[in-house]
């Protein structure tokens, strides 16, 4: 129950990816979901970003393509929630 969604949630992680799942849904970063309640940070279709929450119903966020991630380069992923809003950033890192 301390893992459940209450009214705000940030994800964050750094992924270096090698390959993509074919679809965006199947590629789990972190993922906690029950009953049409959760969240997911995910990654596939060539890259695309997706931020799922769920609380009663599911409400998705995936990137465009144009906010692809590339392969085999480092990035810093947060995923926000607050309560109304949800967002992705997205920062690459360089050297």
């Amino acid at each position: 129950t301390s893992l459940d969604i209450t009214n705000n949630l940030t994800i964050e992680t750094w992924i270096k990816a090698d390959s993509w799942k074919a679809n965006v849904w199947r590629g789990n970063i972190v993922s906690k979901e029950g009953n049409h309640s959760g969240y997911m940070l995910r990654c596939g279709d060539n890259g695309k970003v997706n931020f799922s929450i769920g609380t009663g119903n599911w409400h998705e966020l995936t990137t465009d393509e144009a906010d692809a991630l590339s392969l085999n380069t480092w990035y810093h992923l947060a995923a926000v929630y607050d309560g109304s809003y949800q967002k992705i950033f997205i920062i690459m890192r360089t050297l």
